[in-house]
């Protein structure tokens, strides 16, 4: 896909979230949103204070001959005071390409987020958060990036009644290693079907790096009951620097 078609996509998420919704005269303050955690892009609300969520989800990518995933990948989610949480996760990576196959423990990641605006009527949730990836993958078997990493990040979410949108914008910095850095971007659409037990999924992400990479993901999301959920969802790249097609199927529940 060209880039003015994937400009219209980043136009398209931009003008849903600016659109102006009718406000009820006996309506004061927009209660919680209705939140449904995306498949490929980052969940943006911190857990509530002392909840403990799980997340199982295995990402397969294709690009050529060459095959990148993570089988699986463990995420822990944990609300540590009000409007705090903190998350790790923790990959197991494959990796298949011209050296051969590899398998084995990917790069840890260690995340903070901080709600500094809460969710109003017209207004949405602000979120700010900084995440730090540490080298425990092996890097010369392609299963990690060698370096330490930070990136500070700003997210958003709105809800609209019919549909929602949340994502994020960051800034990723190896603190080590190549010191290389990069913008990264990630949005997702969601609408409820079936009596809100069903959501359907478009979710956006990328960077803008030394490879610019942009895949976008149809998908669908399952409620099972109220803190478990199924998902599915099937990246398809936009860029050069994206892998062609993938496969993401995610597991999520409470503790």
């Amino acid at each position: 896909m060209n880039l003015p078609i994937r400009q219209f996509v980043l136009i398209l998420l931009g003008t849903a979230f600016l659109l102006p919704q009718p406000i009820r005269a006996e309506e004061e303050e927009k209660s919680e949103p209705e939140v449904v955690e995306p498949i490929v892009t980052e969940e943006t609300l911190p857990n509530e204070p002392r909840e403990l969520s799980l997340r199982v989800t295995t990402d397969y990518r294709q690009k050529d001959s060459e095959t990148i995933a993570a089988l699986p990948r463990v995420d822990l989610f944990y609300g540590l005071a009000e409007r705090v949480g903190v998350e790790l996760s923790l990959p197991m990576a494959y990796h298949k390409g011209e050296t051969g196959r590899a398998y084995g423990a990917g790069d840890l990641s260690l995340g903070v987020k901080y709600v500094i605006v809460e969710h109003q009527r017209n207004i949405p949730a602000v979120i700010i958060g900084l995440e730090a990836g540490f080298p425990t993958g092996d890097r010369e078997r392609e299963l990690g990036e060698g370096a330490y990493e930070l990136t500070p990040f700003v997210a958003l979410l709105e809800d609209f009644g019919s549909f929602s949108v949340q994502g994020n914008f960051g800034w990723a910095r190896q603190v080590t290693g190549a010191r290389e850095d990069q913008w990264n971007y990630n949005w997702a659409l969601a609408v409820p079907v079936l009596n809100h037990k069903l959501h359907l999924l478009a979710e956006l992400n990328g960077d803008w790096g030394h490879r610019p990479s942009s895949t976008f993901s149809p998908g669908l999301k399952y409620q099972l009951r109220n803190e478990t959920a199924v998902g599915l969802a099937v990246p398809i790249g936009l860029t050069r620097g994206a892998p062609d097609w993938g496969v993401v199927v995610q597991f999520q529940t409470g503790i």
